[in-house]
């Protein structure tokens, strides 16, 4: 039962970063700025550039990814 346990704990991982990446994938897909979509068209230029700096969208994607991903909260 341990065997199990442990095995299918250690499984979760691969699917965990799968889902993440896919995510990640389909939020830059998307057409349009996800920044934009979230705060409406009535946004204050700083309030854009205040959330895309939060979420890590004004980096360059690949390391946008993995640093948005450790600064979660």
């Amino acid at each position: 039962m341990v065997h199990f346990l442990f095995r299918r704990l250690l499984l979760t991982i691969p699917v965990l970063l799968g889902v993440a990446t896919l995510v990640f994938s389909l939020i830059h897909l998307v057409p349009g700025d996800p920044v934009q979509a979230m705060l409406g068209d009535s946004a204050s230029p700083r309030d854009v550039a205040e959330l895309r700096g939060r979420l890590g969208l004004d980096r360059a994607r690949a390391s946008a990814r993995w640093c948005s991903s450790s600064q979660t909260r």
